[in-house]
């Protein structure tokens, strides 16, 4: 006993320790999981914050000195000095001071050159050790390609030499009375944008479509030749052993890209040292929950034994046996519920075996005796009739009156045999043949090997019933068939009559009805065969409707025999 007490235990502190284990290891898998989503989501929606509200503040900046310098070239005041100097009409240093009261308000360093149609400079704010040839011969270019490219009076150019920051060019051709005199440019200052940059926080970077860059925050992110063209996946660009969060945005009206770049470093050791405390705390509760268990095992150990082995004698010896347990805990309570359920199961068991056996008995002989009563008044009127009109056939109506009565009443037996049942049939046709006259005709045809089958007493008369009610609703003449055949040992039994048949709707419902245990519906012809098959012979016997609108109903019953019976 001791040995079985030990491997209980043991079993029993397993299977605890392995649950505990399983649900330990799914605590700190989500923990993990967990903390790396709130991780990723933290770093997102704060770097995401940030790279937006920065390119929000560099659009805005952006716009306001890209619209300012423009409106300045188109102001009637700035093209008139420039017609002036062009024409010779004026003096320098009136467009000098009208040019340094516009480099004030923009806050942005820049020059300006004011050339003849030829290109030829004729003004500049540049010093002359910053004119060149190359700055010249770069000049004359973007005055020419002022001419065809200017987008709404002004064309943007980029001049980058190679050292410091480019200079971003705004030219605009000049015209009087609609001939080109000239050219005003300006250039604004790359290194001082790059000073008023460091107002923000973070990094920037403005290139065209071509990836030349406009400006940028650092010299360390522009690539050679003056480009910035980053391979950014899922908002990361990395640039050596630096990574940046990326926010950008394309202006079409000014054609240019804005870049946000937001520094992210990898937070590995914070990553890391957030997962070993999980863990760490997993492995603490581990010990713990293992302490738990010995403990829990120790203690139920013996009283699970005993249950055990008090269900075993009710499984394999008595089960007329109940458990007795005086452990005074659990168990005992356990051991007191399963006896009630035993017992409950014993009479649930009984109880259902009679009442099934009952109700069957019931049904059956409630479903066989249905016999719809008007046909007997009916029959009884035609009877009266008779009388007067024609003795001779009064006496056959009376005599197939009563055998039908008589055979439908006879609860000695519930099934016949097909041909005798078939019989009765023809006597109920044969009555309804003298009530309704020439308006109503019937056939029947039964092949020779359907004759030994036995069936249910009277089958097919709901539905000859329900042929000759409905029917004679729509038509003034009604016709009923009825075929008999053996088809793969399955008995089938087809009627059909020439009524007008059913909507869609009505067949649908008829449907469904026959599939309820209980008829919630009129056409408790149908039902009561459809029940009676399910008792006699289950499932595999069954009732299809054939619903040909307008032309009639045809009704077929299959019989498989023997599968219940």
């Amino acid at each position: 006993m001791k040995h079985t007490i030990n491997h209980n235990k043991e079993l029993f502190q397993n299977k605890l320790q392995k649950s505990v284990n399983k649900r330990l290891f799914l605590l700190i898998s989500i923990g993990c999981l967990l903390f790396s989503v709130g991780v990723y989501i933290m770093n997102y929606s704060v770097n995401q914050s940030n790279a937006t509200q920065h390119l929000e503040a560099l659009e805005s900046e952006f716009i306001r000195i890209h619209d300012h310098t423009t409106e300045y070239l188109k102001s009637d005041q700035a093209t008139r000095l420039f017609k002036r100097v062009l024409t010779q009409d004026i003096g320098l240093n009136t467009l000098t001071h009208s040019f340094y009261e516009f480099g004030v308000e923009s806050e942005i360093k820049s020059d300006m050159i004011l050339t003849d149609k030829q290109g030829n400079i004729l003004y500049t704010s540049f010093k002359e050790d910053e004119i060149n040839l190359h700055i010249k011969q770069f000049n004359k270019v973007v005055c020419e390609n002022a001419i065809t490219k200017a987008k709404n009076g002004i064309y943007n150019a980029i001049y980058y030499l190679g050292q410091n920051y480019a200079s971003y060019i705004f030219a605009a051709p000049v015209y009087e009375e609609g001939e080109l005199i000239g050219f005003s440019n300006i250039y604004l200052s790359g290194n001082e944008w790059n000073y008023r940059l460091a107002d923000f926080n973070f990094n920037t970077v403005i290139t065209d479509t071509m990836g030349n860059v406009v400006i940028s925050s650092r010299k360390s992110l522009i690539h050679k030749i003056n480009k910035f063209t980053p391979e950014i996946s899922n908002h990361i660009y990395k640039q050596n052993n630096d990574r940046y969060w990326v926010a950008s945005k394309y202006l079409s009206r000014y054609n240019v890209v804005i870049y946000s770049l937001v520094y992210y470093p990898k937070n590995s050791s914070f990553f890391i040292i957030g997962l070993m405390v999980i863990i760490l705390l997993g492995i603490s509760w581990y010990q713990l929950a293992k302490k738990m268990t010995l403990a829990m095992a120790e203690k139920n150990a013996a009283a699970v034994n005993e249950l055990v082995k008090e269900i075993k004698i009710i499984r394999k010896e008595d089960r007329e046996y109940r458990i007795k347990m005086n452990t005074n805990d659990e168990f005992s309570d356990v051991a007191v519920q399963i006896n009630r359920m035993l017992d409950n199961v014993k009479e649930l068991n009984e109880r259902n075996t009679n009442l099934l056996e009952l109700n069957n008995i019931i049904e059956l002989k409630q479903l066989t005796a249905q016999f719809n009563p008007h046909f007997l008044y009916n029959t009884l009127e035609t009877i009266r009739c008779l009388d007067f009109q024609d003795p001779s056939e009064l006496d056959k109506l009376i005599t197939r009156l009563t055998q039908i009565l008589r055979y439908s009443i006879d609860n000695s037996c519930k099934d016949t045999r097909l041909i005798e049942d078939m019989k009765y049939i023809e006597d109920y046709l044969e009555i309804q043949m003298v009530r309704y006259g020439d308006r109503f005709k019937y056939s029947i045809y039964i092949d020779e090997s359907c004759h030994r089958f036995i069936v249910p007493k009277l089958l097919l008369q709901p539905l000859i019933e329900n042929s000759i009610k409905y029917g004679f609703l729509k038509r003034m003449e009604i016709e009923i068939h009825i075929n008999i055949f053996l088809k793969d040992d399955i008995l089938h039994l087809y009627i059909e009559d020439n009524g007008l048949g059913m909507s869609k709707e009505q067949e649908q419902w008829l449907r469904e009805s026959l599939k309820q245990v209980e008829n919630t519906t009129a056409h408790n012809g149908l039902h009561n065969i459809a029940r009676r098959l399910y008792l006699s012979y289950g499932e595999g016997s069954r009732i299809e409707l054939y619903n040909m609108i307008g032309e009639g109903l045809g009704i077929m019953i299959y019989v498989v025999p023997n599968t219940r019976r």
